[in-house]
């Protein structure tokens, strides 16, 4: 199964804050480093971002990185076939396996695969990595 994720960073008017069935990132704004992955479903990117669930994480940000704020970027999926909700669990799992966030706990040591999942993600994609697959 093929999968493309288009990114795009996001500024304080982009239309995508109000997206749902997306992924999204949050971006050290010096380095680049790519510092959480997550989904958003049901609620929207911005909902999300300021979900309560969050302090804990942008608190993780101030103490061990010193930042007051983070770079978003939204990831739309394209592929053949309907998006669900565990497909888009699946593809934010592989990528949180892969690239180890510092923010993500869950997902980093076990997941379960979907054998022959392919990602590639591209445009404003922020990590050198690219391409993905599950094994």
């Amino acid at each position: 199964m093929a999968i493309e994720i288009e990114w795009k960073t996001l500024l304080p008017d982009s239309k995508e804050w109000h997206h749902t069935r997306v992924l999204y990132t949050y971006v050290h704004p010096d380095t680049g480093d790519i510092l959480y992955v997550g989904m958003a479903w049901h609620r929207t990117v911005r909902q999300r971002f300021t979900d309560r669930d969050k302090r804990a994480l942008f608190d993780f940000f101030s103490s061990e990185f010193g930042l007051t704020g983070v770079d978003v970027r939204v990831g739309e999926v394209w592929m053949n076939g309907r998006l669900t909700r565990q497909l888009l669990s699946d593809v934010e799992s592989l990528l949180i396996k892969r690239l180890q966030p510092a923010g993500n706990i869950m997902c980093r040591s076990s997941r379960i695969y979907r054998r022959g999942m392919r990602l590639e993600c591209f445009k404003e994609w922020p990590h050198k990595r690219a391409r993905f697959v599950d094994r």
